[in-house]
């Protein structure tokens, strides 16, 4: 047999079927990890390993082996191997693992009768009716419009607490007031348990605070949008064919056409394609300039632009508010899209490497704790369209994700009593 490792790929009718012949060394055992995430991320959920043509498995190989059988149960997956070889079976049972890897059966879950199945362009849309029909409370507090002038001062700031089912995005910090944040004001994400923020000043060094005993993760807010209670829906969407990418313009019309919300907030774990946005480089509650923060030049000094997509493969956790029926408070918490200049949104979006999500069933909340306890965050950034002719970066794309979707019917301002308990 040749020293090295031969992957055969087939169809089966509960999934994939890889059969491996050869050397699971160091050297092969690298090439079956990138081979098997690229499966993963092309949306395989059950995979069996046929090891019966494999000569020898390193430390290496059963730690990949051990790898993907984590992964494949995070999403309610299936993976193991069967027809054992003699030295496949003799290496797991010393180590003890024979059993952890075995193939499962694939489970098949039954479909939710209020689960709604549809495609749009290539799209494939899968909504699923929550409990709650009734709206989340979405709240405004301060004023947007003092970021162009960066006239923000210590009666703007507010502390929020956060906790299970309490959401929001804008200008903020992770502190203990406005003098401690005043030079790290930007753009931050409230998701329950857990902030996270931006320093402005400091690219790529995002900060986060988790729930953890007695702390209680919480932001100093300049201005934001903060919305509270169950979700309505959840909208799971994936492409038909491989690389097919979904942008954000398209994937809020759809949202709007499926669930039927002309103004919505929403929270989404996904896969990127790319992201298109901006960051504060210099926090409007420091800036000494004369000018405005979006007069030229100084607009290249006080943001961060993307100037092509960025995070490609990259997950995801974006929320934020989004409206085809702006009030005029709305309005000024929104700018209006530019490829569909009748929806307006503010959306934030957290980015994490990269790794896989279950296709049905994900649980929030502990989902949104894991990237934070398992992961490095790597970004923080307003996303935002640039059209601009040969020059423009576009907008932000995605490959694969799910939606928290609730209606929101009116907007009401910042309560010190139900935001501060």
């Amino acid at each position: 047999m040749e020293d090295k490792l031969l992957i055969h790929r087939e169809e089966h009718p509960h999934g994939i079927r890889i059969r491996l012949e050869g050397r699971m060394d160091g050297y092969w055992s690298r090439h079956l990890d990138e081979y098997l995430e690229d499966q993963l991320r092309s949306g395989a959920e059950q995979i069996s390993l046929h090891m019966e043509g494999v000569s020898y498995l390193s430390s290496l190989g059963i730690r990949v082996l051990v790898k993907y059988t984590k992964q494949f149960k995070q999403i309610n997956g299936t993976f193991g191997l069967e027809c054992l070889s003699e030295p496949v079976q003799s290496v797991l049972d010393m180590v003890g693992l024979t059993g952890m890897l075995s193939q499962a059966k694939p489970s098949s879950p039954a479909r939710a009768a209020q689960d709604d199945i549809s495609e749009k362009d290539g799209i494939h849309y899968h909504l699923r009716h929550l409990t709650s029909a009734k709206p989340m409370r979405c709240f405004l507090t301060g004023v947007p419009g003092k970021l162009a002038e960066q006239s923000f001062t210590e009666s703007d700031c507010i502390t929020v607490p956060f906790r299970k089912n309490r959401y929001g995005i804008g200008l903020g910090a992770i502190g203990s007031g406005f003098e401690d944040c005043r030079s790290r004001f930007g753009e931050c994400i409230g998701l329950g348990d857990a902030v996270v923020f931006m320093p402005a000043g400091h690219a790529k060094s995002p900060d986060y605070t988790l729930l953890s005993g007695g702390l209680v993760p919480e932001l100093q807010l300049l201005y934001g949008i903060l919305f509270e209670g169950p979700f309505a829906y959840t909208l799971r969407f994936s492409a038909r064919e491989s690389g097919r990418r979904l942008p954000l313009s398209q994937l809020l019309n759809d949202i709007r056409a499926i669930t039927g919300c002309d103004q919505f907030v929403m929270v989404m774990l996904a896969e990127a394609s790319g992201l298109v946005g901006t960051s504060l480089s210099v926090s409007p509650a420091a800036a000494s300039s004369e000018n405005t923060l979006f007069s030229f030049p100084a607009v290249r000094e006080q943001f961060n632009f993307t100037t092509e997509p960025e995070h490609q493969n990259m997950m995801t956790i974006t929320a934020g508010l989004v409206s085809r029926t702006p009030s005029t408070e709305v309005r000024a918490f929104t700018r209006p899209c530019p490829s569909d200049p009748e929806t307006f949104l503010h959306l934030h979006s957290a980015v994490f490497s990269y790794a896989p999500l279950r296709k049905s069933d994900i649980d929030l909340d502990a989902t949104i704790a894991t990237f934070f306890e398992e992961d490095k965050i790597q970004d923080v950034m307003h996303l935002i369209q640039d059209h601009r002719e040969a020059l423009g970066a576009g907008e932000s794309e995605f490959l694969q994700g799910t939606c928290w979707i609730s209606p929101v019917a009116s907007t009401e301002p910042w309560n010190k009593e139900v935001l501060c308990r």
